[in-house]
């Protein structure tokens, strides 16, 4: 019997220069990604 079996990768690839992906979690049939803003220098990260 086949069992799907997921994988973890994180990367940081930067989308449309604001989105970045940190990590996705990948199986036969789901894909999971998470997204965090990405700050521009000399942002402040906790206004």
């Amino acid at each position: 019997m086949h069992q799907a079996r997921p994988a973890l990768s994180v990367d940081e690839a930067r989308l449309d220069g604001y989105w970045l992906r940190i990590d996705s979690l990948q199986s036969n049939a789901l894909v999971l990604y998470e997204f965090t803003p990405q700050l521009s220098s000399g942002a402040d990260p906790a206004p």
